[in-house]
């Protein structure tokens, strides 16, 4: 294993602690951490989890003024599903 795998192994085995978290553990709150296992870079799987989308517009321009003005449909052709029996 490389050096440069260390911190980002040890940031997963812990269940992706924050730098603080493991600074706090590397500094004698836990037997057994290495000096190096901080992460310098930031984790993706880490980025992809704090990622939000923004709200729904809470109401739109055009609402439609009689029936059938507006319709939705889905036209998804016959679907071939395995089954038991």
């Amino acid at each position: 294993m490389a050096v440069q795998d260390v911190p980002d192994l040890w940031h997963r085995r812990l269940g992706h602690l924050s730098r603080g978290s493991m600074k706090l553990l590397q500094d004698g709150k836990a037997n057994g951490i290495p000096s190096d296992a901080i992460t310098k870079t930031d984790c993706i799987t880490c980025l992809k989890g704090k990622q939000c989308r923004l709200p729904f517009p809470k109401s739109t321009t055009k609402r439609s003024k009689e029936v059938l003005e507006l319709v939705h449909s889905d036209i998804c052709g016959p679907m071939q599903v395995a089954s038991v029996g």
